[in-house]
């Protein structure tokens, strides 16, 4: 494949991922100022299919599009001002997640992958309970209490995840 061909490739594997992660955030279970999503879930697998700067990247255009108005966000919301409300942090997360994410690589052993898929988890809660205290005013205690809700949704999530990947990667790797 000629390179201009390989960029065209790269350029629409962003856009459909952006465009994934889009379509599982307009599906909400409201529990609070922050709602459930499939979010964590597809944006572990961004970064785990496109590595780390273009998982990065799919993840921007995405809260890019969504900043122009576009009505991507958590139940179709839009607009920069998501951004600076309850789940703006999250969604910045979300960038350092899909990169911590893209580090994942077929060859590593499992209990590798699992701390990276973890970390990236645990990093996308820590910009979302920042995200908590600066737009709701609450102490950090009281905006962990909030995103503790979400820790057990997004474990199994991040283990769907894992799971979904491994088999899309052995079923590549036979038809390669």
């Amino acid at each position: 494949m000629d390179q201009s061909l390989q960029k065209v490739k790269q350029l629409a594997e962003l856009a459909e991922f952006a465009a994934l992660i889009a379509v599982c955030s307009i599906f909400v279970i409201p529990i609070g100022p922050v709602p459930i999503t499939l979010q964590t879930m597809v944006i572990a697998l961004t970064g785990m299919f496109l590595g780390v700067k273009r998982g990065m990247l799919a993840v921007m255009l995405y809260i890019f599009a969504g900043c122009l108005g576009m009505p991507v966000f958590a139940g179709g919301k839009a607009g920069i001002g998501v951004l600076l409300g309850p789940t703006g942090g999250y969604l910045l997360g979300f960038i350092a997640k899909a990169g911590i994410c893209g580090l994942v690589s077929a060859n590593q052993r499992t209990w590798h992958i699992i701390i990276l898929l973890l970390i990236g988890l645990v990093v996308a809660h820590a910009a979302g309970i920042i995200g908590l205290c600066l737009s709701l005013g609450r102490t950090p205690y009281q905006a962990m209490l909030i995103d503790a809700a979400f820790i057990p949704g997004d474990l199994l999530k991040t283990a769907a995840a894992f799971l979904l990947w491994r088999v899309i990667t052995k079923c590549r790797n036979k038809h390669a």
